[in-house]
């Protein structure tokens, strides 16, 4: 018994040890004279640039058409800026709407969201078509001052030059007819009318028509598309938000 048991603590102390784990393998040398290859830069398309246009709010404008703040946000391509209404406005539509009462500044914020605005030597707001219209088109166009308006309707036809001395607006089976005076710009009839109250009763009646048509010669009359209508509302909201003054 004491033979087996001498024996099996000799076979235990005599078991070859487990062997080392294997040290890591070095770290891979870094060459510091080679410089390393600078992160990738995302570059326009030549749809995305498009003349290094950026995208804001839909609308594609030359970034140095934009305030320096909102310029220094427009280094990667593509994008999308999304901006507060007034960050895109000059620093006098800014002061204009933002020294009118509450029911006035909201109706001004909608209808400069979608009108082209600039301002002239005297500080006036200059409104003109939306920038989106291409072609014939009927729109507001005149400046805004302290509280009142200056603004006629404008009513362009391309691909005709025809002299107009009036223009029948007809909504439905309604029709309503008004002087204007006209001139021919760049192959295309511009012709005006001022703004009356008996203009804005007409337009009014007729946004709420399915289908609005300003008649000319038969061949180029114009349909008041569903965005026309729209813009033509918020015109014509702020007009009489100002005419209540």
């Amino acid at each position: 018994m004491r033979s087996m048991v001498f024996a099996g603590l000799l076979v235990a102390c005599s078991a070859p040890p487990k062997p080392p784990a294997p040290a890591p393998a070095p770290a891979p040398q870094r060459d510091l004279a080679v410089a390393e290859p600078p992160p990738k830069q995302l570059t326009p398309t030549a749809q995305e640039r498009e003349g290094d246009l950026v995208i804001v709010r839909g609308v594609r404008v030359a970034p140095n058409e934009l305030d320096p703040p909102i310029r220094r946000r427009t280094n990667q391509w593509p994008q999308e800026i999304d901006l507060a209404e007034h960050e895109l406005w000059s620093p006098c539509v800014r002061d204009y709407v933002q020294a009118r009462g509450e029911d006035m500044r909201r109706a001004l914020t909608a209808v400069f969201a979608r009108y082209a605005t600039t301002c002239n030597a005297d500080r006036h707001v200059v409104v003109a078509r939306p920038s989106d219209y291409r072609g014939s088109y009927v729109a507001y166009r005149g400046t805004f001052a302290a509280d009142r308006s200056d603004v006629e309707l404008e009513i362009v036809a391309c691909g005709t030059t025809v002299a107009l001395d009036s223009i029948t607006l007809v909504a439905d089976r309604k029709r309503w007819s008004g002087n204007v005076t006209s001139n021919e710009v760049g192959g295309c009839t511009v012709a005006t009318m001022p703004d009356l109250r008996s203009l804005r009763r007409a337009l009014r009646d007729a946004l709420d028509a399915k289908v609005v048509i300003v008649e000319i010669d038969g061949e180029h009359d114009i349909v008041i598309t569903d965005d026309m209508k729209r813009d033509l509302r918020l015109m014509l909201d702020a007009l009489d938000a100002v005419s209540a003054r």
